[in-house]
């Protein structure tokens, strides 16, 4: 009887606790964190050789620091929605009264300061400002589009700064100015520009399919950009010239199978098949980052970086994505 009983008391402290934590998960949207370990560990790979071990505190510090910044991002993104929230998403965990609204605030700001301090410590322990300056500039793009500029045109590309930012931040630990580096940030940027831009269609009376035409060429031009980036930088590769080939097949097969739901969402643009596709574009992002590490890291490491998506997927019983 006693432990009956110690058994029902633990599984009533258990859900209370979720029913706590479970707003702040769904504030939070960690669903999309792996994708945004995804991004720096893409950037740390590009750069440097994965087995050196001298740099991974200050690496670990910076994945630290953009867990905090997304999530900062995320927290503040409904602070600044509040108003809007209350009248379409009541069901938010702040408009519902579950997370004070002034809380939620001060965990956002608190969360910035916080990933742009790691990144400063990070750059210490490495001697330089690269991170510290990466992380500035990261926060100030989530606080501008959180405040302003998601509602201008502006709002996709702002949002593809942030991911460009998010995975230099990674290869801030060995350099800034890297070809490579330099070439997938911008390749990501395209990619989630596209994906912003289809999301953003969600939300229009009736869905426009050239938005949605226009974000789905983006995001396989992101791919192709990732393709080719070995071969317009000249950086040298650890692949021999014909598992390069079937390298650039294989990322191109990606972009088709990574999109499929934007060219059902083209043909039949019904808002459940746009957030289909931009929940499944958003938890790809973790497979674009893994291609692209191939060529310089090898297939082992982009192994590693496919795993994330054991979490990613997992997480998502707790918060959408969107």
């Amino acid at each position: 009887m006693c432990l009956l009983l110690a058994g029902k008391f633990a599984r009533v402290n258990s859900q209370a606790a979720s029913a706590r934590w479970l707003p702040w998960l769904q504030l939070a949207r960690v669903t999309n964190l792996p994708t945004a370990w995804a991004d720096v560990l893409a950037g740390y790979l590009l750069l440097g050789q994965p087995e050196e071990t001298s740099h991974w505190i200050a690496w670990a510090l910076l994945l630290a620091a953009s867990s905090a910044l997304y999530t900062a991002g995320m927290v503040l993104n409904d602070v600044a929605d509040v108003e809007e929230d209350r009248r379409q998403r009541p069901e938010r965990p702040i408009p519902s009264g579950h997370i004070p609204w002034q809380t939620a605030r001060g965990v956002g700001w608190a969360l910035l300061a916080l990933g742009a301090g790691m990144a400063f410590l990070a750059g210490a322990l490495q001697g330089a400002w690269r991170p510290g300056l990466v992380a500035l500039a990261l926060a100030g793009l989530v606080v501008a589009y959180d405040f302003g500029l998601k509602r201008l045109w502006l709002g996709p590309l702002a949002l593809a700064g942030c991911r460009a930012l998010n995975l230099l931040l990674g290869a801030s630990v060995w350099a800034l100015d890297a070809p490579a580096a330099l070439a997938v940030a911008g390749a990501l940027g395209l990619y989630v520009a596209g994906l912003s831009w289809f999301a953003r269609q969600e939300a229009a009376e009736r869905i426009p399919r050239a938005g949605l035409a226009l974000g789905w060429l983006l995001v396989l031009a992101g791919f192709a950009a990732v393709a080719w980036y070995p071969s317009w930088t000249g950086v040298q590769t650890v692949l021999t010239p014909e598992m390069f080939a079937r390298w650039q097949l294989l990322v191109m097969v990606l972009a088709l199978v990574v999109s499929w739901r934007c060219f059902r969402a083209l043909l039949a643009p019904h808002p459940l098949h746009v957030q289909l596709a931009v929940g499944q574009m958003l938890l790809s992002i973790i497979v674009f980052d893994a291609a692209a590490v191939v060529p310089l890291a090898g297939p082992r490491w982009a192994m590693v970086l496919l795993a994330l998506l054991v979490p990613a997927v997992l997480l998502r019983r707790w918060s959408r994505p969107t």
